[in-house]
């Protein structure tokens, strides 16, 4: 019951965000979770307990040993052959994770058609990428302009461009938009501004303010 409390909460905050997402996929579901940092499989095991969940990074960015062991499968490659590692994974799966890690890929379009071949027909995929506009968002810790992170390659993803490869690759557009924001963490964003501004730094809330992130959800027909 506490769980199903929590999905509906996450659900309410963030609609059609990534727990949004990963609360309509089934329980056993194959899951490929790229750029899997940031203790990642914990929020999917907590959704998903039954799942078999592949990771597959560059580096252990906060992975730590008992993230692993959540791991089903986990691959550590070089960031110059990461499309072509994803590319050769030998299953195919129900849905892939691509949370904030197409703007770290030194060949983004070559990642996401190597990610859209791995999926299952009906099988699911969700990306989230800053929005074009946030090169020209202030300067916080936490990043909220796109070069704060210094890890961020070129200039964010190119929303229309990602929307034309996913369609060409025979898939349906289930839900996008350009600059996401839900209303409730909008309207906190909105009231946290103020010390947002005063400490410089990104707080819950700023992200949906300024509309940070671009998010995709799309089905393999």
């Amino acid at each position: 019951m506490c769980r199903k409390i929590k999905n509906y909460i996450a659900t309410i905050l963030r609609p059609n965000g990534k727990h949004d997402f990963l609360t309509k996929l089934n329980d056993k579901d194959k899951i490929l979770d790229i750029g899997c940092g940031n203790h990642s499989v914990r929020e999917v095991k907590r959704i998903l307990p039954e799942c078999n969940y592949f990771g597959i990074d560059i580096e252990e960015y906060n992975i730590s040993t008992s993230d692993k062991k959540l791991m089903d499968n986990f691959l550590l490659v070089k960031p110059e052959f990461f499309s072509e590692e994803i590319g050769k994974l030998n299953k195919k799966f129900d849905a892939i994770i691509c949370a904030h890690n197409l703007e770290h890929c030194i060949h983004r379009n070559k990642a996401l058609i190597a990610m859209l071949g791995r999926l299952k027909d009906g099988g699911r995929i969700y990306l989230s990428f800053p929005c074009k506009e946030s090169v020209s968002f202030p300067h916080r810790k936490g990043t909220l302009n796109y070069f704060d992170d210094k890890t961020h390659l070129y200039n964010p993803p190119d929303f229309d461009e990602v929307i034309d490869i996913i369609n060409a690759s025979n898939f349906e557009i289930v839900f996008s938009v350009r600059r996401y924001r839900p209303i409730l963490l909008f309207l906190l964003g909105l009231i946290i501004e103020p010390i947002s501004i005063f400490q410089k730094r990104v707080y819950r809330g700023t992200w949906h303010f300024y509309g940070f992130e671009s998010i995709i959800h799309a089905r393999k027909i």
